[in-house]
């Protein structure tokens, strides 16, 4: 189950989409050009109006509750992840 978007989520998927849709022609948008478009997305967030950030905040509380309804039982519980040289750790003593 995904975990519900927050409202710099929605903001950056907006102008993601926008994005795309402007540039119809690029079939891939290459993890550089994704790092750029965040750095030059989060500028854009810093400088957002109070009204306007407040808007996607609005969005993230519905989106909030949607998943709320759809999944009453769910909650985020973050799995630690296992690094290359700890799962090396444990297999050398498991054999």
């Amino acid at each position: 189950i995904p975990r519900p978007p927050n409202a710099w989520v929605l903001f950056r998927a907006f102008w993601v989409n926008k994005v795309k849709e402007s540039n119809k022609e690029l079939k891939l948008v290459y993890k550089a050009e994704q790092t750029t478009l965040s750095t030059l997305l989060s500028i854009e967030w810093a400088a957002l109006p109070d009204d306007e950030r407040q808007k996607w905040f609005r969005m993230a509380y519905e989106k909030k509750l949607e998943h709320k309804r759809l999944y009453p039982n769910y909650r985020y519980q973050p799995q630690k992840k296992v690094t290359s040289v700890r799962k090396n750790a444990v297999a050398k003593k498991a054999s």
